[in-house]
Formats: C-alpha cells, structure tokens, sequence
C-alpha cells in the first residue's frame, strides 16, 4: 500500500481553507507531495519527470494518433 502527503499552500486561501482546498483548489496549491517517503513535487515542480520531454512525446503520441485515424483538427483560431 502506498501513502502519500500533499502539502497545500493555504495561504492561497481567503476565508474557509478547508472548503476552497475540497472545491476550488488545483495544482498551483500543491507546494509538495512526497509519496512512500520520497519527495515526488517539491516547490511546484515535478522531481521525477522531464516535463518539456513528457510533453514533446504527448505531441508525437497525439499526432501519430490522428494521422494513422485520418482525422484532421484544424485550429479554431489562426497561428501566426
């Protein structure tokens, strides 16, 4: 069994930190998780992964993707 611990930045937080850390928060609160003992976020960053590598993989994934379905998703706004 895995434990894990978040460290929340509460102070992002107006009046109920509880509620809004339930209802309203996302990963910009999170300031740390450490996961079996070891520190997986530390001050909002990912310790385990190469995020522009993770990335740049998602991209050839998706492209792939679409090219072996023969689908097209042209961009709903222009690219300059």
């Amino acid at each position: 069994m895995r434990y894990g611990i978040d460290l929340t930045d509460v102070w992002r937080t107006l009046f109920n930190p509880i509620n809004a850390l339930v209802y309203n928060a996302d990963g910009r609160s999170v300031h740390t998780v450490i996961v079996d003992g070891r520190i997986v976020v530390e001050n909002h960053t990912p310790c385990y992964v190469d995020e522009w590598e993770l990335m740049r993989k998602v991209q050839t994934l998706g492209e792939g993707l679409l090219q072996r379905t023969g689908m097209h998703c042209a961009p709903c706004w222009p690219v300059v």
